[in-house]
């Protein structure tokens, strides 16, 4: 179901404000909330086999929803035991799908084995419609490595980098 503010309220700034004095009780201010939409599918490996967060390091799964400035992040959940996955409670809307097994050796991909958001498969959803069949096979990625060093010649200390999870 999708969250909601008193009297159908979408936005806090369009909710009505509650007048309650202390000791006072209010019936009545009930809800109905709406349906929302769902995603869900499987993360494996490669080899087929599922993935879950518990044994491969913080995958997760994001829907992102289409907006005027592009695309953003509307609701995340990490796969189980199975590798299976949901989102639910999600608005009607265009989304796109990332998943990211972040601080692993595996490569992030997005729904439909794109590499980046510009080239995944757009998903539209309406109140109440399920989506399933939403997988990734995850494989390993690539390694860099090297020697960082001084303009002297001598390996430089403290030196970082990130990759900013492979999107650069």
């Amino acid at each position: 179901h999708l969250g909601e503010w008193w009297n159908n309220k979408k936005t806090i700034s369009s909710a009505k404000k509650l007048k309650v004095k202390t000791g006072q009780s209010r019936k009545g201010i009930n809800a109905k909330l709406a349906k929302g939409a769902s995603i869900s599918g499987k993360v494996t490996g490669s080899d087929g086999n599922p993935l879950s967060a518990e044994e491969n390091s913080d995958i997760v799964v994001t829907a992102f929803r289409a907006s005027s400035g592009g695309y953003y992040g509307q609701e995340y959940t990490r796969p189980n035991a199975n590798g299976t996955y949901a989102i639910h409670g999600l608005p009607t809307g265009t989304y796109k799908v990332e998943f990211n097994p972040e601080g692993n050796v595996l490569a992030e991909q997005w729904w439909n084995n794109a590499t980046e958001a510009k080239s995944a498969t757009k998903l539209v959803l309406k109140a109440g419609s399920v989506r399933g069949g939403v997988n990734a096979k995850l494989n390993v990625g690539a390694t860099v490595s090297g020697t960082v060093t001084g303009s002297d010649g001598l390996p430089s200390v403290g030196f970082s980098h990130d990759n900013n999870g492979g999107n650069d």
